[in-house]
């Protein structure tokens, strides 16, 4: 074999040797990225933070409950102006009307209407609206909200003049109902019933004086008149349910004098 010969099967070997290493080189070099690519995708599966990410429900948390609200919690409401305390669901929202500011406004908008939309003290309480968020989301439960909704609305009158409940109530339900003929104390008086609570000749009243249904209970004690209204969510017209009924009974026994 010539010099020439061996020269060119010695540079072929070499040459080779180079292509071998670098295809040894690029085939660890993609199974090591593949190895790690699979690493990372195994990773990202069983990640605490990933796996035990509740899915959200979109309603379930924003909607109270009111079967089990009342289970929940109560807090106390205790008021020496009205002399009354009474318990109420904690997670309810409250609010206190500056009756007299408003009653005065009223009357400077409507002088032709007798009656005035709030007592010499009002408070209400009622289930917070859900939050924006959960509201706008497309699954949100509608039905189950509204029929979660209700509130409670506290009246009280001073009674200056010693006047008899069933006396009141006639000065405070004078006027005509919505058909423009029937008396509203009328309708009041058709479908109210003696109840021994809080305190002995109350009255109860299940009905609708206008357009919305409403549970009432109407008593006195000393020198001030109460009403206690239950109303249901706008969703539904102002229907109360079973729930939030068995809510206002709840808080009308718990009802204290002070």
């Amino acid at each position: 074999m010539s010099a020439g010969s061996n020269h060119q099967s010695k540079t072929l070997l070499i040459v080779l040797g180079i292509v071998l290493l670098m295809a040894t080189a690029l085939g660890a070099y993609v199974l090591g990225m593949r190895k790690n690519e699979s690493s990372t995708k195994y990773t990202q599966q069983v990640s605490p933070s990933t796996a035990l990410q509740p899915t959200p429900t979109g309603t379930s948390a924003a909607i109270l409950q009111l079967s089990t609200i009342w289970s929940l919690g109560t807090e106390n409401y205790t008021n020496s102006k009205i002399d009354l305390s009474f318990q109420y669901p904690k997670s309810f929202s409250k609010n206190e009307v500056d009756s007299i500011k408003e009653n005065t406004s009223f009357k400077q908008k409507y002088p032709e209407i007798k009656s005035v939309p709030y007592g010499d003290f009002f408070v209400s309480f009622y289930t917070p609206q859900a939050p924006i968020e959960e509201r706008q989301k497309s699954n949100f439960d509608w039905t189950s909200y509204d029929q979660n909704s209700m509130s409670l609305g506290v009246d009280a009158y001073n009674n200056t003049q010693n006047t008899s409940l069933d006396d009141f109530l006639k000065i405070h339900y004078a006027g005509v109902g919505i058909d423009g003929k029937t008396p509203v104390y009328e309708t009041l008086k058709k479908n109210l019933k003696p109840s021994s609570a809080p305190t002995t000749n109350s009255y109860v009243y299940v009905g609708s004086l206008g357009e919305n249904p409403h549970k009432k209970v109407l008593f006195s004690y000393k020198d001030k008149f109460y009403i206690f209204n239950l109303q249901g969510g706008t969703g539904t017209g102002q229907q109360y349910s079973s729930d939030a009924e068995k809510i206002f009974d709840q808080v009308i026994t718990s009802i204290k004098f002070l």
